[in-house]
């Protein structure tokens, strides 16, 4: 696991109303928080001041909304790194049309939207520990961003989007830190990371959410020390492409009562077509209608050490095609380590492996889609504002090779439904009670074919009494075609 270091020093100096900060990075995360050629450029936010400010530590801004405009306008003419330091206390928000005229502080204009290179947003929050593992912020530390007025559109929407836009901003060397989010149950997202590189997200709490409590697709870097608690999932890292790798290192992490703990998704994965961003200016750059190979997001490499995944109800998920997978990806590419880890008490499954959300239909293209006509089992519905045509029904195919060593797999109070999931459809379609295919599922959920999982199994998990193998399924049960896919299990 990766121990917390220290900040060695720091001293602030104001100029003209902007305080300039000098640090050194922790040693621990020094290949995500280089040393830059000059002091970062440092914005101040108390979301209790009494007025607008002007971002001096004097003087700062009462919301993290007017720090991030601030930091647009400053990248533009400072290439150093830009930190907004914002105190400890509630900064609360929505996603409706800003008031006006008002002398009082307005709300938070979510999402808040990180879209300016090598930018840090550090909260005040001080991460406390129960048995080595991330538990809470420090009472009275933390900066916590709350959502006060439900929002739960037909789009998704999320508190903090972390990425591109449509007007040129790129996120590439974003870290958050010390940051608390609440969501409350009143939108969808706790933080949603997309096509960004070397990120760190360390010492985070993001809770009460809606579906994903952090969501990072086709991004590499770092997420280390946060606590994920009341999410579905919890922790998502998805695919990368050639053009935007994903290549993360997930490690000291808290994933605690969520449906799902942390899942790793072998292609790039959305849940809608761009985001609802409320009255935010700022929009989603599109993904691409017809991409190119080095678009196509379909490999991950991952890095999953010294966490703990408890009281969830499945544990650790492998999905070789997420959920609105990315047009026309019909391969997924997952290689994971899997080490030093907690695994206790998920009550469903504590690992599966599963194709994921792929469907069967009536044709093998699907042309000018009809948002009232799509096939019978198929949820294109999410991708039809940005798909004209493509392949969705296969074959579908993937390679995971993946190694599991120094896990703690145990439910001393919780018995799961098998110790473990291994198939080529979706979790959903074997059943337990029969030990069979779902006559009712198989109908919608295909199978993948000529695809592989080559596993290292030094932990003895799949060697446990009950676990289940759907994997070795030699034929469709549908159909009856020849799946030709092989398992590889060494210890």
């Amino acid at each position: 696991m990766h121990h917390r270091n220290n900040v060695l020093f720091t001293a602030t100096i104001g100029i003209c109303g902007i305080a300039i900060t000098a640090f050194a990075a922790r040693p621990a995360y020094a290949q995500a928080s280089a040393y830059t050629a000059s002091p970062p450029a440092t914005i101040y936010v108390d979301c209790a001041a009494t007025s607008r400010g002007n971002g001096s530590a004097k003087r700062p801004y009462w919301r993290i909304t007017d720090a991030l405009d601030s930091a647009r306008l400053l990248q533009r003419e400072d290439p150093r790194r830009i930190v907004i330091r914002v105190a400890a206390g509630i900064c609360s928000g929505n996603f409706e049309t800003q008031p006006t005229g008002q002398k009082t502080r307005p709300p938070e204009l979510l999402p808040l939207v990180l879209n300016v290179p090598n930018l840090t947003l550090r909260g005040a929050g001080i991460m406390e520990y129960v048995e080595g593992y991330p538990s809470a912020q420090r009472p009275g530390s933390a900066t916590t961003i709350t959502v006060d007025t439900f929002h739960y559109g037909w789009f998704d929407n999320t508190v903090i989007y972390i990425g591109p836009t449509t007007d040129g901003g790129r996120a590439d060397g974003t870290v958050i830190e010390g940051m608390a989010i609440d969501d409350a149950f009143n939108s969808v997202h706790g933080m949603w990371i997309t096509r960004t590189q070397r990120i760190t997200i360390r010492d985070n709490v993001v809770e009460h959410v809606n579906f994903a409590a952090m969501n990072v697709t086709e991004c590499s870097g770092s997420i280390v020390g946060n606590v994920l608690h009341d999410g579905s999932p919890g922790l998502a890292v998805a695919g990368g492409s050639q053009s935007s790798p994903a290549k993360l290192y997930v490690g000291g992490n808290s994933v605690t009562a969520n449906y799902e703990g942390i899942g790793v998704v072998g292609n790039s994965t959305i849940l809608s077509p761009y985001f609802e961003m409320g009255a935010n200016p700022l929009k989603m750059l599109p993904y691409p209608i017809n991409p190119t190979a080095s678009q196509l997001g379909n490999h991950i490499e991952a890095e999953i050490e010294g966490n703990d995944v408890s009281n969830n109800y499945h544990g650790l998920a492998f999905v070789i095609l997420g959920f609105g997978h990315y047009p026309y990806s019909q391969t997924g590419y997952i290689n994971a380590s899997v080490h030093d880890n907690r695994f206790m008490d998920n009550a469903g499954y504590p690992f599966l492996l599963e194709e994921g959300f792929a469907f069967r239909g009536t044709s093998s293209y699907w042309t000018n889609p009809d948002l009232e006509d799509f096939p019978e089992g198929y949820l294109g519905f999410l991708l039809a504002a940005f798909v004209t045509h493509g392949p969705f029904d296969g074959p579908y195919s993937g390679i995971v090779n993946a190694s599991f060593e120094g896990n703690l797999w145990s439910n001393p109070n919780v018995p799961p439904i098998a110790p473990a999931l291994l198939t080529f459809s979706s979790k959903y379609v074997y059943d337990p009670a029969t030990g069979a295919p779902d006559p009712a599922l198989i109908v919608h959920n295909t199978y993948m074919r000529n695809s592989l999982l080559n596993l290292e199994d030094e932990d003895g998990l799949f060697s446990l009494p009950g676990v289940i193998r759907d994997d070795l399924r030699p034929f469709d049960p549908l159909d009856g075609t020849a799946l030709q896919n092989r398992t590889r299990i060494t210890r």
